[in-house]
């Protein structure tokens, strides 16, 4: 097992890194990162472009004049190479598809996220006919030459399943983030909510878009809720950014903060109560990684497909999506009862164990002895109890 892979993105990785850089430490050939395009500027602005990938080789495709010639050189010297590739119809795939067809190599495990579900009714109804011939033909294409899929969560194992990719050769799987253990702990003064009348304070962080983030529903989910309650919104981009900043404006519970750098994220959100994710659609929202990471409770919509660690480690409250009669529910029952803050802390901390950069990388590890080589059973994914 000392074969080279190969690891294609269309950016640089940030949401996966923690265990990818796992894999690119511990693999015993070498391991390479191929970048088609740079991080979005958006992304730079966060603060995503840390230089930090482990072992791992990097190759800049966009930096060089003749990129086919550059990664048919690479390929090359890498006939024998795994490759793992993100998406199936992303444009990193387009690209390294034919190339790697000319070397005849089927060791390839593609990466995806499940497809974009979101809109109005009629539009997700548009969205399910044609998402379920493209990728029908995806998968019947893809399948023959690939040697397995790793599938966001458990709602993209069951939608690629549906597809027609063999279940057998589909791994659930998750984005792993590198994230470090915050120096402080959680601590939520249950006396203060309690005796002294301390507002709950909930925290949003991310874009302003009503279509895929939800924020939209969280703003209408306030004017049902009762109680002594804050929340602070964290963000300030997004197509319906100057929308969102007029409501908060106009508000004396609703607070917003600009930009926090990403590496900053898991310690400041130790100052909530609670984190609210109400999001419509996600391919696996990291937030609930930071926060069961920072031992912070969460209240987040099932279309986070990342809720399934929230649900099977009961670190937080999971509530139906697009609802905005559900998320008040959920950000109620915490105001009425905070007790609960402290239990969803201490279950996070267990959760944190099974999702961490390490576990999750020797997961990767383990699905490519076992769908390249052969080797050993198949892996269980750790984080599902």
């Amino acid at each position: 097992m000392k074969d080279n892979i190969l690891f294609w993105f269309n950016h640089p990785p940030k949401v996966g890194k923690g265990a990818f850089n796992y894999v690119a430490n511990n693999w015993h050939g070498k391991v390479y990162y191929i970048f088609l395009y740079d991080f979005r500027e958006e992304r730079k602005k966060a603060n995503w472009d840390d230089g930090d990938f482990g072992n791992a080789q990097i190759i800049k495709l966009y930096e060089n004049s003749s990129p086919n010639d550059l990664i048919k050189n690479v390929l090359s010297e890498n006939e024998n190479a795994i490759h793992i590739i993100n998406g199936l119809d992303s444009p990193v795939t387009r690209f390294a598809l034919p190339l790697l067809k000319e070397q005849r190599n089927n060791r390839i495990l593609f990466m995806s996220e499940r497809p974009v579900q979101m809109g109005g009714v009629f539009e997700r109804w548009m969205r399910d006919l044609y998402f379920n011939y493209k990728y029908s033909l995806l998968c019947k294409k893809l399948a023959p030459v690939s040697s397995g899929m790793l599938a966001l969560g458990g709602l993209g194992v069951s939608l690629f399943t549906k597809y027609g990719f063999p279940a057998n050769r589909i791994f659930q799987f998750m984005y792993c983030p590198p994230l470090k253990r915050p120096e402080s702990q959680w601590i939520s003064s249950l006396s203060e909510i309690v005796k002294h009348n301390r507002p709950i304070r909930f925290l949003y962080i991310g874009r302003f878009y009503y279509k895929t983030k939800g924020v939209d529903v969280l703003i209408k989910s306030v004017k049902r809720l009762r109680g002594n309650y804050e929340i602070d919104f964290v963000g300030g981009y997004g197509k319906d950014a100057v929308k969102v900043r007029r409501v908060i404006d106009k508000s004396s519970i609703l607070n917003y903060l600009g930009t926090w750098p990403a590496d900053e994220v898991g310690t400041r959100m130790q100052d909530y109560d609670a984190v609210v994710i109400p999001t419509r659609y996600d391919g696996w929202n990291l937030l609930v990684n930071e926060a069961v990471n920072a031992g912070v409770p969460i209240v987040v919509t099932d279309g986070a497909v990342s809720d399934e660690v929230v649900s099977n480690f009961d670190c937080g409250i999971v509530v139906k999506n697009s609802s905005v009669n559900a998320l008040a529910k959920g950000l109620q029952t915490l105001i009425d009862h905070p007790n609960l803050l402290q239990k969803f802390h201490e279950n996070s901390r267990t959760a944190r164990k099974f999702i961490n950069e390490d576990v999750v990388g020797k997961y990767l590890i383990d699905i490519i002895k076992y769908s390249i080589y052969n080797i050993g059973e198949r892996p269980d994914c750790p984080w599902q109890k």
